[in-house]
């Protein structure tokens, strides 16, 4: 037959209601309990004769008293009999292009969105806006019970094809940006807005800190690597800098001191190193110390070198 089914039920707050029954008496893991099929008319087609999707409910348990664990399956086809595309489990778990939904073995009192493809492909998770100014585009949230706790969002910025990933976490009741990957690729921890490759910032006083901590019991501690990495190397190339900059009181950016690392020769078997300590005096920064292949160099004239008294001798004070 064709045109529409119409199933109608007298004043009724359950409403219409089409049950679909298995004749079988004993039901066990397996069996199917219904089945809806979506199909065209027959023709002299081949793939048009075909079921093109369906719906249909999975036995995955012997039915008992007390048990009657059912999944339910949707199924749809390209150029071939419908196949199962998404399985909503007994559970509450739902898995997309794969039927091995929570695989890691998380707990019972999870539920678990799995997304997959069994063509050797790979899974996708898409959250897709529409956008001609600076709004957010997707987000994931994270809630417990009714409350939002973290959320990743993406945001689209200056133009169309550009985005920034937010990362926020909730803390005392307060959610706010932790994170932010940059369109660009800057990372911003507590900023933004970060204008370098790795811009961390707060407003808490004496932070924000960075702490490497290394728990193995050896004599070896944690290290901070500053490599210059290139096929060009040459004599007086700066491996690293660390700056310590502030602000004047005419709320300028300035830098007050400095520590760069040069290699002062690159030749193989004779490299020479230098590392410099430059202050700023009188709105001047300038090379205050050198150590330079083993020697200590004190660049600026009429320096002061002061100190106290050791195990092995007086220093007391030297002007160079």
């Amino acid at each position: 037959f064709g045109g529409a089914v119409n199933i109608t039920s007298g004043l009724s707050t359950t409403g219409a209601v089409l049950n679909l029954q298995t004749n079988e008496p004993s039901v066990v893991a397996n069996n199917v309990l219904g089945r809806i099929n979506f199909q065209a008319p027959l023709d002299t087609g081949a793939d048009s004769d075909l079921v093109g999707a369906s719906i249909h409910a999975l036995a995955t348990a012997t039915f008992s008293d007390t048990v009657n664990a059912t999944d339910l399956i949707f199924s749809t086809g390209a150029s071939e009999t419908a196949t199962e595309e998404m399985r909503i489990t007994s559970a509450g778990n739902v898995g997309i292009g794969t039927s091995d939904i929570n695989w890691t073995g998380l707990g019972i009192d999870h539920h678990v969105l799995s997304v997959g493809n069994p063509s050797a492909g790979m899974g996708m998770l898409e959250l897709s806006g529409k956008r001609t100014s600076t709004a957010e585009l997707g987000r994931l949230v994270y809630g417990n019970d009714t409350t939002r706790v973290a959320e990743i969002v993406a945001k689209r910025t200056d133009a169309n094809n550009s985005a920034d990933l937010l990362f926020k976490t909730m803390n005392a009741g307060s959610l706010g940006t932790r994170l932010t990957i940059a369109d660009d690729g800057n990372v911003g921890i507590g900023e933004t807005s970060p204008d370098e490759l790795l811009h961390i910032k707060s407003s808490t006083a004496s932070k924000p800190v960075i702490k490497l901590e290394s728990t193995n019991a050896d004599a070896n501690g944690s290290g901070l690597i500053f490599l210059k990495n290139t096929t060009g190397e040459a004599d007086n190339d700066v491996m690293g800098a660390i700056r310590f900059k502030g602000n004047n009181d005419a709320a300028e950016e300035t830098e007050f001191a400095t520590i760069y690392a040069r290699s002062s020769d690159v030749s193989d078997g004779s490299e020479d190193g230098k590392i410099h300590f430059r202050t700023i005096k009188a709105g001047t920064l300038d090379d205050a110390l050198l150590l330079s292949s083993g020697n200590a160099e004190f660049p600026q004239a009429n320096a002061l070198i002061s100190g106290s008294a050791t195990s092995t001798g007086s220093f007391g004070q030297t002007n160079v």
